[in-house]
């Protein structure tokens, strides 16, 4: 089978310039109501090519004899490459990110709502089964998560954390941010140590007091209401039941779901089927 040659190649680079050329001037012609512009044979011709289907990038390169330049695009995003930037969040080197309601808005869904994150962020979504707050940040435009996660406490009435030891929890979810979390600390002594040690076995018919929970335990809370991987290291079951996390910490059913709402700012799920 005869092969293209060069005279061919140039043969057909002058006849694309003089289509190219044409088809130009019969559309501008036609955009300037220039009469009978419809009717050449150049608009034959435009009418034909219109017709055409559109070659795909992979026919271009079946007709250039070698394989697609970026066929490695797919796997990057298999591998779990974040998704773009939310619309509106990007900004210029050195400037802080101009919030708008509809970026705020976003920011509290993908906090709150699991499969949103999952859907938005792919398996930046999470870290550890908790939210990833780095994950969520870069889909913002920043480069770590403390930023974002101060955006979110301060739409949510939420106190700034202070101090560098926080800085690191960006993969936890968001389950130490509650305005009374300094307070525990001057009460964690010897009572909190010692009711930490009591707790895997609790007094038959003991009733803790009220709103007597630790930073500990509060962190922990959460982790076993939403974490079943928790549950089952603690309880040894997956299903969430109220009875058990209650036992667990040595409090009634009804404290540990309001705590877990004052917490998270959520509803207290129902126990599982």
């Amino acid at each position: 089978m005869p092969s293209v040659t060069d005279h061919d190649l140039a043969q057909l680079g002058e006849i694309c310039g003089k289509i190219c050329y044409h088809l130009t001037a019969h559309i501008k012609a036609v955009a300037d109501g220039v009469p009978g512009a419809g009717t050449s044979d150049v608009a034959k011709v435009y009418q034909l090519a219109a017709a055409l289907p559109a070659p795909t990038e992979a026919q271009w390169a079946a007709l250039a004899g070698h394989a697609p330049a970026r066929a490695a695009k797919p796997a990057a995003a298999a591998a779990g490459t974040p998704a773009a930037l939310a619309e509106g969040a990007e900004r210029a080197p050195g400037k802080r990110l101009k919030w708008t309601q509809q970026l705020e808005a976003e920011l509290v869904q993908l906090v709150e709502d699991e499969e949103f994150r999952k859907e938005k962020l792919g398996k930046d979504a999470q870290r550890g089964g908790a939210l990833n707050w780095a994950g969520v940040a870069r889909h913002f435009g920043y480069n770590n998560g403390a930023a974002v996660k101060n955006k979110y406490n301060e739409l949510k009435g939420i106190p700034r954390e202070s101090g560098g030891k926080k800085k690191k929890a960006e993969g936890e979810a968001q389950d130490g941010e509650k305005p009374e979390a300094k307070k525990p600390k001057k009460e964690e002594g010897k009572p909190a140590a010692a009711a930490a040690a009591a707790a895997p076995a609790p007094a038959a018919g003991a009733t803790p007091a009220a709103g007597d929970w630790s930073k500990k335990q509060g962190q922990e809370l959460v982790k076993l209401v939403e974490d079943e991987e928790e549950r089952k290291k603690a309880l040894g079951k997956r299903r969430l039941r109220w009875k058990s996390i209650a036992k667990h910490f040595d409090k009634h059913k009804k404290d540990c779901r309001k705590q877990y709402t004052k917490l998270t700012g959520k509803e207290a799920p129902e126990d599982d089927e």
